[in-house]
């Protein structure tokens, strides 16, 4: 119990317990807790503990990720005059990359996990109908809040655990229908629609389909796709004015794609941002707000409207390089090809559809979808031990 109360601890401080509005500047040093007891787990663990240890599958792809970090804070130090110590802080989510190894010494049942991810997306399910309920009287979160899209779109953390909470329950559902299943997968694909994301909707759309061809356990598959076409024309006219916005916002876009402020935020930093050649392989480090290069990034905000949280995985090249970006295909990559228990297949979903999120979504670089990361690739890591196991019990029993 008090292992698994110290993963739901450090989850929140990745979560920067939501950034409720009275924490103000403690939701920050609620986040160099979490890294601070992921820290101390390593290093008690690593001295104490000789248990048995499940192979660690992504071990490469995360040291490859922190590799990044010391060529582009030598970038910032060097080139755009931030100290190293600032830049120590400026990366401090990348840290929670840690946590991939802590879960390999504590060793927390995959099942477990599977709970935390309901109830975390319940939590953020709760908390946008709070927060858009009492808009604009009350705002509860430090987080972007605008109404456009013919919604009122709400970016509180923790969306990482309503998308894997989706495609849980699209799998259970599958296999076996059940109304608690059907519920949370409605109120999930529901607050995906609210938030007014084009990305994320072509997303969802797209893996579920890709998940209806390729399930193997679907009774009758005729009746499921006369379910989903029923269900997405009920969402539809449910929520009709937000699709004509889309649509709309789509079609001006695509008549003017030069124009897109992402493409011309993407041609501006990789053509005029980076200071050298050297940048351009190392990236330019993380910037703080105590720094003359965080001053340099604001102006161009400000000015340009250019934002790095904009331009997904390319605004994580320019901070961390192309180490960064190799670490996080090759993640991608391994979900994909890593042998695993059927009833974990809804993870490799999840990162099916952060691989078509990931030019518009930079979650690799963030401390709540790290920490997700962590606890499924930690998943997969078992359940391809299980799996092996399996296959060589069977072949010994053949023989």
């Amino acid at each position: 119990m008090f292992k698994k109360l110290l993963i739901l601890l450090i989850i929140l401080c990745s979560l920067l317990f939501f950034e409720f509005t009275f924490l103000g500047r403690y939701s920050k040093l609620l986040e160099l807790l979490g890294i601070g007891l992921i820290l101390i787990l390593v290093i008690l663990y690593g001295i104490y503990d000789s248990s048995f240890r499940f192979k660690h599958n992504f071990t490469p792809q995360i040291i490859i990720i922190f590799l990044s970090l010391p060529f582009s804070m030598y970038i910032a130090s060097k080139f755009h005059n931030q100290n190293l110590s600032v830049s120590l802080y400026a990366q401090r989510s990348i840290y929670y990359y840690l946590l991939y190894f802590t879960l390999h010494q504590i060793k927390i049942k995959p099942k477990d996990f599977e709970k935390l991810f309901i109830y975390f997306a319940i939590v953020y399910v709760l908390f946008y109908l709070l927060q858009y309920a009492l808009y604009p009287g009350k705002i509860l979160f430090n987080c972007r809040i605008s109404e456009e899209r013919g919604t009122l779109r709400i970016f509180i953390a923790g969306l990482p655990y309503l998308i894997i909470c989706y495609f849980f329950s699209l799998q259970y559902l599958l296999v076996r229908f059940q109304i608690k299943y059907m519920i949370l997968l409605l109120v999930s694909l529901i607050i995906m629609i609210l938030l007014g994301s084009r990305g994320l909707l072509f997303a969802v759309v797209i893996t579920t389909i890709i998940n209806l061809l390729l399930s193997k356990k679907i009774k009758s598959k005729v009746l499921i796709y006369i379910l989903s076409s029923i269900g997405v024309i009920i969402v539809y006219f449910a929520f009709q004015r937000i699709f004509q916005e889309l649509i709309s916002a789509t079609t001006e876009k695509e008549l003017s794609v030069s124009d897109n402020i992402r493409v011309r935020a993407a041609r501006y930093y990789l053509s005029k941002f980076f200071p050298n050649t050297l940048s351009y392989i190392f990236g330019n480090g993380a910037s703080s707000a105590r720094s003359e290069y965080s001053n340099k990034l604001g102006m161009i905000s400000s000015k340009y409207g250019y934002f790095l949280s904009d331009i997904g995985i390319l605004g994580n090249y320019i901070k961390y390089g192309i180490l960064f970006v190799l670490g996080v295909f090759g993640i991608l990559y391994k979900s994909f090809k890593i042998k695993i228990r059927p009833e974990y297949n809804y993870i490799k979903y999840f990162y099916i559809l952060n691989a078509l999120c990931i030019i518009l979504g930079g979650g690799f670089a963030d401390s709540d979808f790290i920490v997700l990361a962590c606890i499924t690739l930690y998943i997969l890591d078992v359940s391809k031990f299980y799996a092996d196991h399996q296959d060589k019990e069977f072949v010994n029993n053949k023989t």
